[in-house]
């Protein structure tokens, strides 16, 4: 008798904006499961290059506006009729908007189903599109065979909020081992950072709800006069870029910012390994209310990523962030309430290469034993392996 290894994902993105996506699917993919991505184009310039064994299906673009109900209407039942024909043993959603179309298929088709959240998304009021999702997302999950987080704090929310009987499974958004190691470090960084001596580097959305203002306007009361490197898409704020140099030509340090739009998946290393403290989101919740910015604000990945790269950490001061780099000697954490009070920080770690080197050993060490996705996501390939098996 054959044995059934195939798996769909179901995501309602692109799932090249999606990095820890991608690697699930290599993984499996690497263990010989046979993996279909069934996504919808975005055109963000990202291209993560599937793995053998992995087919990336596009049913239509993302749109948005009137035609977004229609196309998560169309997407459903593509991906429905898909699973019947195909016949998966497993079926992974991802995100709320993955779990309708992903828990129908499972159901209608007899195939097992994990959900897979990557953020909360935070939903006002009880009568829309979004909270009917929200409904279905906390319903459908009490039946998953299994529900993934990418931290314990926010599956702790959710699985309270939803009911769950099962307590999910913590599986981090860390690149996979090797992500770091590249040597063709980018030339422009390695001529920036020797005008400047060190530089702090910043991966993410570029907007003012991540906290970047204070960021820039404590670059003054640096004791050295580092360079700072933001690196990220622009999406939800397209005149962030100018409205940023425009504050840092205010502070007289307009030639130590040096802003980049997003960067491939891939390409991503030779930008951040060639510079010197990776920092965390310092946004409060003033900047953005949304529950993800509590729990190392929805940004774990660029934690794990900075290490792979040997980089010292620095992050706001709380008990989640505590656990997961201060107890592991990977960074600082640094009070985000005040640009004095991040400059504060990141003197320590300016004034004190020999700190900078010993957190970098451990930060390597640290992502290789136990941050890589590969150690992440070992519960999960163990169940689905075992189901098959």
């Amino acid at each position: 008798m054959k044995v059934n290894r195939k798996i769909a994902f179901v995501i309602f993105s692109d799932p090249m904006i999606y990095p820890p996506t991608m690697n699930a699917a290599a993984i499996l993919a690497d263990h010989g499961f046979e993996v279909d991505i069934f996504g919808l184009h975005y055109h963000s310039g990202d291209y993560i290059e599937p793995a053998l064994g992995v087919k990336v299906h596009y049913l239509g673009e993302l749109r948005k506006g009137i035609w977004f109900r229609f196309d998560f209407a169309r997407f459903c039942i593509q991906v429905v009729l898909a699973a019947s024909f195909k016949q998966y043993q497993w079926i992974f959603s991802y995100n709320m908007t993955g779990v309708l179309p992903g828990y129908l298929a499972a159901r209608l088709s007899g195939a097992r189903w994990l959900y897979h959240n990557h953020d909360l998304t935070p939903v006002r009021g009880k009568w829309g599109f979004y909270p009917f999702l929200n409904r279905m997302e906390k319903l459908a999950s009490r039946r998953a065979d299994l529900v993934v987080f990418p931290q314990a704090e926010r599956a702790e929310l959710f699985a309270d909020s939803a009911g769950l009987k099962r307590k999910p499974l913590i599986v981090g958004n860390g690149p996979r081992r090797g992500w770091g190691d590249i040597v063709d470090l980018e030339r422009e960084i390695l001529d920036f950072r020797s005008r400047w001596g060190q530089v702090v580097i910043y991966q993410g959305g570029l907007n003012w709800m991540r906290g970047l203002r204070r960021v820039i306007e404590s670059m003054p009361y640096w004791d050295v006069p580092a360079g700072l490197l933001l690196v990220g898409g622009t999406g939800l704020q397209p005149s962030f870029s100018e409205d940023a140099m425009a504050i840092a030509r205010t502070l007289g340090v307009q030639d130590r910012l040096l802003i980049k739009s997003t960067i491939p998946y891939l390409d991503l290393p030779r930008f951040t390994k060639a510079c010197d403290i990776g920092l965390g989101v310092m946004a409060t919740t003033e900047d953005d209310s949304c529950l993800n910015i509590r729990y190392l604000a929805g940004a774990s990945n660029k934690l794990a990523e900075y290490m792979s790269c040997g980089l010292p950490v620095v992050v706001p001061a709380s008990e989640t962030y505590r656990g997961f780099i201060e107890d592991n000697g990977v960074g600082i954490l640094v009070d985000n309430s005040s640009p004095q009070n991040i400059a504060a920080g990141l003197n320590k770690l300016f004034l004190n290469s020999a700190m900078r080197e010993e957190i970098s050993a451990r930060a390597k060490t640290h992502f290789a034993s136990s941050l890589s996705y590969e150690a992440q996501f070992q519960p999960v390939l163990e169940a689905v392996s075992r189901d098959v098996d």
